[in-house]
């Protein structure tokens, strides 16, 4: 909600012929930074004293209003050695747009990734939902995991423990006797994080709409017309992707730090693997 704001300076005496002009040339000063901040308001006063300089904007804005910029990158030809590296115009725009998956530590750092994307008009990355699996199960059964990692191993049934498997994925059994016993519940502060998980990750990084794409070919599309920077794809797309009309990489969901967990542990603590797969297994470097 717009509000005013008063800025005050206190300087030492000022003689009358400068202070008449700093309070002629001030609104006019500060209406050009507001400009360049995009922040919005309705007016600018100056007022002052020998001693003192003040500025009143009124209905000054909050906050910026999203800006959405197309980023236009060098031609592929010139981004690519005929070996698929990138060359020094390609690690140039790379490094100025500030989005590297090869650096995210943690959860945390492709937040921020997905953030300066967004900020730069790229959609950041594209999923789908089905009413039987999708990417976007995926990603809420590994959050569980990590809003509850200080938990989970608590929670497993000794008839499925394993001593290689340490740390592993709830498998149903085991999830539905947590909520009846009421160790998960909403009224659990994991609960929060929980939430505030997804809540990242849905309003920063996943493609606007994406409740609406219920195709995986749909997704695969997107990518392939550049409209959405990262895509999260199975395994067995990896023989069509030689086919997209660019050099494509990999990377993974990285896992979640202190910063973005208070519940995790190991330092470091995600799973890995879908609903569907054979790699459900939680990992703790």
């Amino acid at each position: 909600m717009p509000a005013d704001l008063l800025f005050e300076i206190g300087c030492e005496e000022i003689p009358a012929k400068m202070l008449a002009k700093a309070l002629a040339d001030l609104p006019a000063a500060v209406t050009a930074k507001l400009a360049g901040a995009r922040l919005e308001h309705k007016s600018v006063k100056a007022l002052g004293t020998p001693r003192r300089l003040a500025v009143i904007v009124k209905g000054l804005a909050e906050r910026q209003p999203d800006l959405r910029e197309e980023v236009v990158g060098p031609p592929v030809s010139a981004a690519f050695a005929p070996d698929g590296s990138l060359t020094k115009a390609g690690q140039g725009f790379a490094a100025k747009n500030g989005v590297d998956p090869k650096s995210w530590k943690t959860w945390g750092d492709m937040i921020a990734s997905c953030k300066t994307l967004r900020a730069k008009g790229i959609e950041p990355i594209g999923v789908f939902m089905t009413p039987e699996w999708s990417t976007y199960q995926w990603l809420d059964d590994i959050i569980v995991t990590g809003a509850w990692a200080d938990q989970i191993q608590g929670w497993y049934l000794p008839k499925y423990n394993s001593e290689y498997l340490p740390w592993r994925q709830l498998n149903a059994e085991e999830f539905a006797k947590a909520v009846k016993e009421g160790k998960f519940s909403t009224k659990d502060p994991r609960f929060d994080t929980y939430l505030k998980l997804t809540k990242d990750v849905a309003d920063n990084c996943l493609v606007k709409g994406f409740a609406g794409i219920s195709q995986y070919d749909d997704v695969l599309k997107l990518f392939h017309d550049g409209k959405v920077a990262m895509a999260w794809l199975g395994s067995w797309t990896a023989p069509s992707l030689g086919e997209l009309p660019f050099k494509v990489g990999s990377t993974y969901l990285p896992p979640f730090g202190k910063d973005d967990s208070p519940y995790e542990i190991n330092k470091t603590s995600y799973r890995v693997g879908g609903p569907s797969s054979s790699g459900q297994w939680g990992l703790t470097p």
